[in-house]
């Protein structure tokens, strides 16, 4: 009789320790992101633009479009400033041609399985918004279903930093 509740503890004893390596492999995270490469110069979080200056479209603007590249596999990329020229945000845009649930299972894998996670219909259907963040940094990704002009999707990388 031992020998037959021996076997079962030990097994579950094995795999309680696996499960328990597996667990601690997936909970650490990748640390949010703060800077974006442009054209060779590095816009980031924080900081003033730089020679990026360069893609303001008129002056005392606070949002600078860059121009179409690959950005994170996004269809563009943003800055946005505080009236001194500092970059508080930078934003991607997600076309709708894109897999959401591929980027989103990206971003789980990359940053943890507890973000904040908020809905909020809209008259046009839903808008899904997911938030991790740290000490200095939020990255929030939202969604949209359906697409709102052409977008389904938005990342903002946020300096929480005054």
């Amino acid at each position: 009789m031992m020998r037959l509740l021996t076997w079962p503890c030990a097994l579950l004893l094995a795999v309680t320790f696996a499960a328990q390596s597996v667990h601690a492999q997936e909970e650490t995270p990748l640390p949010l992101r703060r800077v974006l490469v442009v054209d060779s110069d590095t816009v980031q979080l924080g900081r003033p633009l730089g020679t990026l200056t360069r893609y303001i479209a008129y002056p005392g603007d606070t949002i600078v479009r860059f121009p179409p590249g690959t950005f994170e596999g996004s269809d563009g990329a943003m800055a946005l400033l505080d009236p001194g020229g500092v970059v508080r945000r930078i934003g991607f845009l997600f076309g709708e041609q894109q897999n959401i649930d591929i980027l989103l299972g990206s971003l789980y894998r990359n940053h943890g399985r507890s973000p904040r996670y908020a809905n909020l219909p809209i008259p046009e259907g839903i808008r899904e918004t997911w938030t991790w963040s740290d000490r200095e940094t939020e990255l929030a990704f939202t969604r949209f279903t359906p697409a709102q002009s052409r977008v389904s999707g938005i990342l903002l990388v946020t300096n929480l930093k005054p």
